[in-house]
């Protein structure tokens, strides 16, 4: 999620244990099962694989490309790759979340 009024940032949580990000938020660790906290963090990071889905739900527009993105912070996330380009495996890129989703291109 994007936090509101910083838009070059992203809300991610905080392990309270081990210090490992994890996105989306969640109240428990996915890594250790303890506490976080939301913290906010930047929304570089490096495509670390990416696909294109042909077949979809229904009302679901195919086909559609996803990229897993490893923020600069630790955590990944899955995004959905806007404007028809194939991303760079490692490149370079920034995360922005809009719409309820988390989006690169």
């Amino acid at each position: 999620m994007s936090v509101p009024g910083r838009p070059e940032t992203l809300e991610a949580s905080r392990c309270t244990a081990c210090g490992r990000h994890s996105l989306p938020p969640g109240p428990r660790c996915p890594h250790c099962g303890a506490g976080t906290r939301l913290v906010e963090v930047g929304r570089g990071g490096r495509v670390l694989s990416w696909t294109t889905v042909h077949v979809t739900p229904e009302g679901v527009p195919a086909p559609r490309t996803v990229a897993l993105v490893g923020l600069d912070c630790g955590a990944a996330v899955l995004c959905l790759v806007e404007g028809g380009r194939v991303p760079e495996m490692a490149g370079r890129v920034e995360v922005r979340f809009a719409d309820g989703v988390h989006r690169i291109g």
